[in-house]
């Protein structure tokens, strides 16, 4: 929410923030008593509609990467029959990771080696091995 003065009144504007496009902007129009109708949008041009990351210099250096990845069975849910009245969402299977494989990185480039697991709980297992 911003708040913005114009033609010696206080109005509230509210408008989403698109995170990678950047925040529209709000033009309000002289001759209208401030009605919400008379409050138009701006949206970016074509060529300039992309934020960039220019401060380079302000970058923190990060001591180590992990790469990760997992394996899951999909196990079969059984469950009641739908009732059209009430709900059409049935949940078909369940994902349960059975397996993960992880290697950190330095930032020199040196890797250690690969961590392996497969057994019950690789989820739980990988956060107490990291």
């Amino acid at each position: 929410r911003n708040e913005s003065t114009a033609l010696g009144r206080s109005v509230t504007i509210t408008g989403g923030l698109n995170r990678f496009y950047g925040a529209p902007t709000f033009t309000l129009i002289s001759r209208c008593d401030l009605q919400p109708e008379c409050i138009l949008m701006d949206m970016p041009e074509e060529d300039k509609n992309m934020l960039t990351f220019s401060n380079h210099h302000k970058q923190q250096p990060t001591p180590f990467v992990i790469y990760a990845d997992f394996e899951a069975l999909t196990i079969k849910v059984e469950g009641p029959e739908l009732d059209p009245t009430e709900n059409n969402t049935r949940r078909r299977q369940h994902n349960e990771a059975c397996s993960y494989c992880y290697i950190v990185v330095r930032c020199d480039g040196h890797t250690e080696p690969s961590i392996e697991y497969r057994g019950p709980n690789a989820a739980e297992h990988i956060l107490k091995a990291l």
